[in-house]
C-alpha cells in the first residue's frame, strides 16, 4: 500500500510542477525550490502516513527518503527552470493540508505552477 502512495504522489508532484507558471525574482533557484518541494511533500505523506497508523514510525525515514527518490527522479528537478510566483503559498499551505487530502493525491492549487520542468 505504501508503494501505491508513493507512486500516487509521484504522479500529483508531476502534475503540479508540469504546469506552466511566472518566475519569481526572491525565490531560489528552480531545482533548489523543485528538490525543497518534494522533501516537503513527502515529509508530509509519510508524517501522516504514521499518523494514520499506515506504517510504523520505525519505517518513516526509510518511507521518506524512498518517497523524496522516487519524486525527484519522477518530477526531474534538475530540469526545472522557473520558480513560479504561488511557490511560497504552495509550500506554506503544504504544512496545513489535511492529512486525508494529502493521502488522496491532492495537492493545494497553489501547488500547480510553482514549479516549471523543461
Amino acid at each position: 500500500m505504501a508503494t501505491f502512495r508513493l507512486g500516487f504522489a509521484a504522479g500529483s508532484l508531476l502534475c503540479a510542477l508540469s504546469v506552466a507558471g511566472c518566475s519569481s525574482d526572491d525565490a531560489p533557484s528552480a531545482p533548489e525550490s523543485c528538490y525543497a518541494f518534494v522533501a516537503k511533500v513527502c515529509e508530509r505523506i509519510t508524517a501522516c502516513q504514521v499518523d494514520d497508523g499506515r506504517i510504523p514510525s520505525a519505517q518513516a525515514a526509510d518511507s521518506e527518503a524512498t518517497c523524496v527518490e522516487t519524486g525527484n527522479a519522477t518530477v526531474a528537478c534538475d530540469r526545472a527552470v522557473v520558480v513560479g510566483t504561488t511557490y511560497s503559498a504552495c509550500m506554506t499551505k503544504l504544512d496545513t493540508v489535511t492529512c486525508s487530502t494529502l493521502l488522496a493525491g491532492t495537492l493545494p492549487d497553489d501547488c500547480f505552477g510553482a514549479i516549471v520542468t523543461r
